[in-house]
């Protein structure tokens, strides 16, 4: 029972990881582009 929670838990885990990856690169891109506005 225990075993299954864990691998459960790093199912979640990893589809948490793979759907945070976009926002976390649009967030980035995002931020440079003010940066770079900002320098002009």
């Amino acid at each position: 029972m225990f075993k299954f929670f864990i691998t459960k838990s790093n199912e979640i885990t990893s589809f948490c990881e793979y759907l945070y990856l976009p926002i976390q690169l649009t967030v980035i891109t995002g931020l440079l582009s003010i940066l770079v506005k900002n320098i002009d």
